[in-house]
């Protein structure tokens, strides 16, 4: 299954910090708020992370208090992916951070550019079979 003794060791350390997120998500939430952070799209696994606080968040000047959810694929930020989205990832498609038309949303890797791999990431919908 393994090419190399080095990919068992990056296997089981992968599977370690798993297992360690999940223990920890258990120990706060239990076990049915640890299962629901964790949700399979075809051949990858997307976590979900909440971060709650009893207290306000203060960065530079803005103040939140409220909860904020964030889904990768609302390019336009309306709490809904749809065309739109579509349209936006489109019209920023290969372009890099220092062209005109770039969008930081749509660089889901935030590598600088906006290729396939964010597609893949922001619409995981579209490769699950």
């Amino acid at each position: 299954m393994f090419g190399s003794d080095y990919a068992l060791e990056a296997s089981l350390v992968m599977a370690s910090i798993v297992a360690f997120l999940l223990f920890v998500t258990m120990v706060y939430g239990g076990f049915g708020s640890a299962m629901r952070h964790f949700r399979s799209l075809g051949n990858s696994t997307v976590y979900v992370i909440t971060i709650r606080s009893n207290d306000a968040v203060r960065v530079r000047g803005f103040e939140a208090t409220e909860p904020i959810t964030y889904r990768p694929c609302d390019l336009d930020q309306n709490n809904a992916c749809d065309g739109s989205d579509f349209a936006i990832f489109k019209k920023t498609l290969f372009t890099c951070s220092s062209d005109d038309g770039y969008s930081r949303l749509a660089d889901a890797n935030g590598d600088g550019c906006v290729l396939g791999d964010d597609w893949q990431t922001l619409f995981p919908s579209y490769f699950a079979q």
